[in-house]
């Protein structure tokens, strides 16, 4: 394996959504966990400003943005914004990436959710941005009030989907087949009448 795609396994691997920003602000590199985290595929962002800063946080970004490329480490709290509109709290590490003493270019960005803005299942229940959760392994919940109208599978749905996983990686984590997912969001539209996952997630946000 050459050390190039070692090296994008390694920062796909991580349990932080990974980006790297140029000086002006586009989008370099966008790692598997960002796509999870914020719902937009790599190919979606690449060469484009950064989708997850919200409008309201723009002049915050470009001042962190300036004080990264000056010092070696800032670590801050902000609010980022998914694919569905989703705002969610995450804790912030930018370090500028420069080669020898040449000025940075660059900044590298490691994000981490600071807690799920959608739900949770249980009172206890804490579950990590980066891994979805498996039905296997795991006893029965107490279903919020919200929640108790949908099925224990349906509920595992709907986590996931607040959580910001697509179709597929719900399948995989669930352990059956994508259409079997399709057919459960069809069946929890039209128990709450919704026509999709963004106005789902914008219920369970009223609940």
């Amino acid at each position: 394996m050459r050390k190039l795609e070692l090296l994008e396994e390694i920062v796909d691997s991580l349990p932080f959504a990974t980006l790297v920003v140029t000086n002006f602000g586009s989008v370099a590199w966008w790692n598997k966990t960002a796509e999870q985290l914020y719902g937009w595929r790599s190919a979606e962002v690449l060469g484009r400003p950064n989708p997850t800063v919200p409008a309201d946080r723009q002049d915050e970004f470009r001042a962190f943005e300036e004080i990264a490329l000056t010092v070696k480490t800032l670590r801050v709290k902000s609010v980022r914004q998914r694919r569905d509109g989703t705002l969610i709290e995450v804790k912030a590490t930018m370090l500028p990436m420069r080669t020898g003493s040449s000025e940075a270019k660059h900044i590298l960005i490691l994000h981490e959710s600071i807690g799920e803005p959608a739900l949770e299942v249980s009172k206890h229940a804490q579950t990590s941005a980066s891994e979805p959760r498996s039905a296997k392994g795991h006893k029965d919940e107490e279903p919020s009030s919200a929640l108790s109208r949908f099925t224990p599978r349906q509920r595992e749905v709907i986590t996931l989907v607040a959580r910001g996983y697509r179709n597929r990686e719900i399948a995989k984590s669930l352990s059956v087949g994508e259409q079997q997912i399709k057919n459960y969001l069809r069946g929890i539209y039209r128990e709450i009448n919704v026509a999709h996952r963004a106005e789902l997630v914008s219920w369970l946000n009223r609940q």
